[in-house]
């Protein structure tokens, strides 16, 4: 890792500033987060002792925002190498404004597929209903988080 870091600082492409400000960016994002959670946390704390009644509003938003930070702590690095930064952090403004009513769809068909998953991994059989299941299961996220449009989603059946 440190020869790692060596070579980047030694590179004739390295941009301290560019990098120094990037990296400045970053931590203010992460402040703001770290500070909405603290306020979430706190009025959690205040609802629990009974001092404040929360709205399911402001819950759904502390869950989002847990899914959020939880989804970039765990894949974050590996999705920004893949996909690019500008991609994952759309990723998670989808996230972060979705309804709850888009919430349960994704998390129906999040269900949908891992368990279309389990059995077409039990069945192997590529003619399966559970892979029909999967494909259509697959189309029906796309659509609802806008990656293809029903004229698309009508083929992928």
């Amino acid at each position: 890792m440190l020869a790692d870091i060596k070579r980047l600082l030694d590179s004739p492409s390295y941009d301290m500033l560019r990098a120094l400000k990037e990296h400045h960016q970053s931590l203010v994002l992460k402040r703001h987060q770290v500070d909405a959670l603290i306020l979430n946390v706190e009025r959690s704390i205040a609802a629990a002792e009974g001092r404040i009644c929360m709205e399911a509003s402001e819950k759904f938003e502390g869950l989002k925002q847990r899914l959020v930070r939880n989804n970039e702590e765990q894949w974050g690095r590996e999705a920004r190498a893949r996909y690019g930064d500008e991609a994952v952090d759309a990723s998670c403004d989808k996230i972060k404004n979705m309804s709850p009513e888009q919430h349960e769809e994704a998390v129906r068909l999040s269900n949908a597929v891992e368990d279309a998953l389990r059995q077409a991994l039990v069945t192997r059989d590529p003619e399966s209903e559970y892979r029909k299941m999967l494909r259509t299961c697959t189309a029906d996220g796309l659509l609802a988080f806008g990656k293809i449009t029903r004229a698309r989603r009508t083929q992928a059946s």
